[in-house]
């Protein structure tokens, strides 16, 4: 898959995709691993917004973040609500890549506690992890 261009990120002319598109693009998927390890929290928010392509093509990139970083319970919370996000509003740029994400949640759900997350600061991640998988693995979502 090539580098998505301005139009694959910033398809609707929004503030938050034209700030993705600061953020993105002309990167490589090995570069947006390195924006990850530099800030996790505060590019991950971008593919929250960014065009179907753009998620597409760098969404690996925080999932070998999330893989990598054990203890970031932060990225773990976001992670969930990204793709809830995106599931709920375009929910096929999420299920194009189900066979990425699908097994990357239950990779998290096998080594939660490696996260340090806490039920008092981030309530049930698990469940929510869970509706996630099952939208992900099943055809009619």
């Amino acid at each position: 898959m090539p580098i998505p261009n301005r139009e694959e990120i910033d398809v609707f002319g929004t503030l938050d995709e034209r700030v993705a598109c600061k953020h993105f693009l002309g990167k490589t998927v090995d570069e947006a691993f390195d924006l990850f390890m530099e800030n996790a929290l505060h590019y991950q928010e971008d593919l929250m917004f960014m065009g179907t392509v753009g998620f597409q093509f760098y969404v690996p990139a925080l999932v070998r973040y999330i893989d990598l970083e054990v203890g970031d319970a932060d990225a773990v919370n976001c992670f969930v609500g990204l793709l809830e996000h995106r599931l709920s509003y375009d929910p096929q740029s999420v299920l194009g890549v189900a066979s990425l994400l699908a097994p990357a949640c239950r990779s998290i759900l096998t080594r939660y506690e490696d996260y340090d997350v806490t039920a008092e600061a981030y309530g049930d991640l698990r469940s929510r992890y869970r509706a996630v998988i099952s939208r992900l693995e099943s055809p009619a979502a």
